[in-house]
């Protein structure tokens, strides 16, 4: 029997918009990544205090469905991060202040992958 390394790992998450399609987003992940399950307490450390529980989840998933961190669901109703990919994703807002600003490609690809609209409001020129 021949033993392989699996260095990475291959997943596709499908996002469905209001208008019934769906967009394939591909992710892939490092092997052997440090997951932990998403949850409430989990994500009042990631900062998410004072917001409902349905938005804490939400704004992970947003994330994860616009490829700035990643996110494998290996059961029905169980989430795991990669905790690393989060570390990841501080480290980047960080280096960049103007991620989040209006009309940046980030902003804009995180809202329209997750179908918030905001992207066609875009000052920016395409």
């Amino acid at each position: 029997m021949k033993v392989e390394i699996i260095r990475f790992a291959a997943c596709a998450l499908f996002t469905m918009f209001v208008t019934g399609t769906c967009w394939r987003v591909r992710r892939r992940f490092a092997a052997g990544g440090r997951w932990v399950r998403l949850s409430a307490g989990l994500c009042a450390e990631l900062g998410f205090r004072d917001v409902s529980r349905y938005r804490k989840h939400e704004t992970v998933m947003r994330l994860c469905r616009a490829g700035f961190i990643d996110m494998v669901q290996p059961s029905p109703g169980v989430w795991l991060l990669d905790i690393d990919s989060w570390f990841r994703h501080l480290k980047a807002c960080a280096e960049n202040p103007e991620m989040w600003e209006d009309g940046s490609e980030d902003r804009d690809t995180y809202l329209r992958l997750n179908a918030l609209g905001g992207w066609k409001r875009s000052s920016k020129v395409r």
